[in-house]
């Protein structure tokens, strides 16, 4: 499975025990796409070029599980509004199945990329073999970055969404990830991520 996303074009992917937050899909897939290399790719709309890749590597995900007799199920960007999607807590998955660390500006932090990667999670009912590989980097211990820089100071013990105004300075200011340096040419050439 994870040879297959690799080949379509999925930049990071881990398996998650999702047993302790669904009953029936015990196993979460969690997919990650760098947003540098999508916008690598020449696309206009970052955000809408990385939710339909991910779209894509869903659907190529529930296609090979379908295909070897399993049940499945998991949000498309396509189809946020609905009502019948099992909401995935993504963000905790991916540091479960080892793609990162949860970082002080509360997104996954990839040793990699850094923040900068768009993450989707297909549940499912196949017992897959759980990701046990140990993330050993802590980027955040020392770090202040995404605190300082944000204007309406919305990290504190949670993240206060409401007061978000969607700048993507944490992200695009984050010294974490081997693709720091080439972000600021990515982001001065599009629109933010």
């Amino acid at each position: 499975m994870v040879r297959v996303l690799r080949e379509a074009g999925a930049d990071l992917v881990g398996v998650a025990d999702a047993s302790s937050y669904f009953e029936e899909f015990t196993t979460a897939i969690v997919i990650a796409v760098s947003t540098r290399r999508v916008c690598g790719r020449g696309e206009k709309n970052l955000m809408v070029a990385s939710n339909e890749l991910l779209d894509f590597l869903g659907g190529v995900t529930r296609q090979w599980l379908a295909a070897h007799g399993h049940g499945y199920t998991g949000a498309l960007f396509s189809q946020e509004k609905n009502a019948d999607r099992v909401n995935a807590p993504t963000r905790e998955l991916a540091v479960s199945a080892g793609l990162g660390v949860m970082g002080k500006n509360h997104l996954v932090i990839t040793e990699k990329f850094g923040p900068r990667v768009q993450i989707t999670t297909v549940l499912t009912t196949m017992p897959l073999m759980r990701d046990s590989r140990k993330v050993d980097f802590h980027p955040c211990r020392v770090c202040n970055v995404c605190i300082e820089i944000c204007p309406t100071g919305v990290f504190s013990d949670s993240f206060e969404r409401e007061k978000c105004i969607q700048c993507y300075r944490c992200i695009l200011q984050c010294p974490a990830g081997m693709d720091f340096y080439k972000v600021e040419e990515c982001a001065t050439i599009k629109e933010p991520i």
